[in-house]
């Protein structure tokens, strides 16, 4: 959820293998699901701070 209102879930590649952790951002928009996000923090052992990957535009 969007402006740290609540907790979603991501999915990190660790190791071999994939672990999900609760995830919060303070980005003003919803993120959407499958939407490329960067790990910016972490919050505790099982939570991450994320924010939203833009791409820049190719010309």
């Amino acid at each position: 959820p969007a402006g740290k209102q609540g907790a979603g879930k991501v999915q990190l590649s660790m190791q071999n293998r994939i672990v999900e952790f609760l995830a919060v951002t303070d980005e003003a928009e919803k993120l959407k699901t499958g939407e490329t996000v960067e790990v910016v923090g972490v919050a505790g052992s099982d939570t991450v701070f994320v924010r939203r990957v833009v791409e820049a535009a190719r010309v």
